[in-house]
């Protein structure tokens, strides 16, 4: 809104208050019978009833508001006013004028002041912002854990989504709303501006068609196909898209921390100097896509990454071969060792109780078959079978949208490939208090679970499928945040 449209939008505001209602009083006969507009209007300390009183103290208020904002525009600096009665009327999303001051591009949004609410608002809204905060890490932290996968740049300037990924885990015990609105504010746009530059990396990758042998293993965890890496990065995409997380997109400082962030890889790849091996022909194949400025490619990702032109195409290349990874190329330490995990050994186990579960586990698989389902969907669906004892014992008791439930259907007594990472959520779930390790421990060994769920996936599954797993994520995020927060609640009463 402009100065112009500003002044008008007061000035009218200041029109309407000045109608002064006349107070109901009875009126006497010959008033009644009375066109002179003076009768009555002689005394007016009279008739300041309670609504002309507060007319005046609105038109008072917006009188020194207009004066505020004409000095201000003066003075040449921006100004943004809001009436009070519009401050933190609604619950809080990222970039919303009700909560942020939003400033020049060049700079984040600045936390209005909290003063106006009440201790009972400030819990409610603390919840609200909570849960924003929850969701943007937890994708912060699959990020962390992608980029190590596939040997990305990881970034971790002012700028860069790492830096406000640890900024996070830091403040995660805050009890300050203001300090949390700001880490919300930049996590998101940090987290927003790499999601989409990835994607553009990704994309590229995805099209290019490579024979990779389908591996199985038991231990080894095999990175998904670009195409299917490319949905998960689209469903965290419309996670933050969505009205309830994000009020209006800055594009702006959007386009600040994709440009901060692609400015030091270009320096960096520059520096190291591009590899002339090119075994696959991958990079031969992105520079005839990325080189042509009217392919269909450059026209879609330049829209949305501008600083993308200016970008060597060579540089474009190199990053997004990194996506043909098939295996983890670094994978940090979990909170729990695999081999403190508390599976069952199987030869502890009374081999006629073995014989009868195994004639169980067949009946089971034939039911699923004939359902059309698979076997670890049915023990999901069964409230009496036990989870967590299967999970020990390597038993499926994955959905039957993920991509081991074929096999674990036609071969009942396989080792579930999925069975650490299951067990490994059931063991955050029942753990009550915070356990021994850091909280960045926990959350990363949740966010690389979280990552296989989501990579684990059929390649064909439906987007509300990836939608429903991301949601799966969330909650367990929530729930180890939640007891990291009253580790700290209780600590300052004892």
């Amino acid at each position: 809104m402009d100065s112009s449209h500003k002044s008008r939008f007061w000035e009218l505001a200041i029109s309407k208050l000045r109608f002064r209602r006349q107070p109901r009083q009875p009126k006497t006969s010959d008033e009644v019978h009375s066109l002179d507009p003076d009768v009555g209007l002689d005394n007016t300390e009279t008739q300041k009833d309670g609504f002309y009183r507060y007319s005046e103290s609105l038109l008072e208020e917006a009188n020194s508001l207009l004066l505020q904002q004409t000095e201000s525009l003066e003075d040449g600096s921006e100004c943004f006013v809001m009436a009070p009665s519009r401050r933190h009327s609604r619950p809080y999303t990222v970039s919303s004028e009700e909560w942020v001051l939003l400033s020049s591009p060049s700079s984040p949004s600045q936390v209005l002041s909290l003063d106006d609410l009440s201790g009972v608002q400030l819990s409610i809204h603390f919840g609200g912002v909570l849960n924003i905060f929850t969701k943007l890490y937890a994708m912060g932290k699959m990020m962390h854990v992608v980029f190590l996968s596939y040997g990305v740049e990881l970034d971790t300037s002012e700028t860069g989504l790492m830096y406000w990924v640890q900024r996070a885990e830091e403040e995660v015990r805050t009890n300050s709303l203001a300090t949390l609105i700001e880490i919300v504010e930049n996590l998101f746009y940090a987290l927003y501006a790499r999601v989409v530059l990835e994607m553009a990396s990704i994309e590229l990758c995805s099209c290019f068609n490579v024979d990779v042998p389908s591996l199985t293993t038991h231990r080894q965890f095999i990175l998904p196909h670009a195409d299917h890496l490319y949905r998960i990065f689209l469903a965290c995409k419309d996670v933050l898209d969505s009205p309830v997380i994000c009020e209006m997109l800055q594009q702006e400082l959007v386009a600040r921390y994709q440009e901060g962030y692609t400015r030091r890889v270009i320096h960096k790849e520059n520096e190291k100097g591009l590899s002339s091996d090119d075994i696959l022909g991958y990079r031969r194949y992105a520079l005839s896509i990325v080189s042509e400025r009217s392919s269909a490619f450059c026209k879609k990702w330049e829209t949305l990454i501008p600083l993308l032109r200016d970008t060597p195409a060579e540089v474009m290349a190199v990053l997004s071969e990194k996506y043909l990874a098939v295996v983890p190329k670094s994978v940090l330490s979990d909170d729990i060792s695999y081999d403190e995990l508390p599976f069952t050994d199987l030869i502890t186990i009374d081999p006629a109780t073995w014989e009868k579960d195994t004639i169980q586990d067949h009946r089971l698989a034939t039911l699923a078959k004939l359902e059309g389902n698979s076997v670890g969907q049915e023990r999901r669906d069964d409230a009496n079978i036990r989870l967590f004892s299967l999970a020990k014992r390597h038993k499926c008791v994955c959905a039957s949208v993920c991509r081991c439930s074929y096999e674990c259907t036609n071969n009942v007594e396989r080792r579930c490939p999925c069975a650490e990472r299951q067990l490994r959520i059931m063991l955050a779930k029942r753990r009550k208090g915070t356990g021994r390790y850091s909280f960045a421990t926990r959350a990363y060994t949740l966010a690389r679970v979280g990552f296989e769920s989501l990579a684990t996936l059929k390649r064909h599954v439906d987007d509300d499928d990836i939608l429903i797993e991301l949601g799966h994520v969330f909650e367990v995020f929530d729930l180890e945040i939640q007891k990291e927060r009253s580790a700290a609640a209780l600590s300052t009463w004892t």
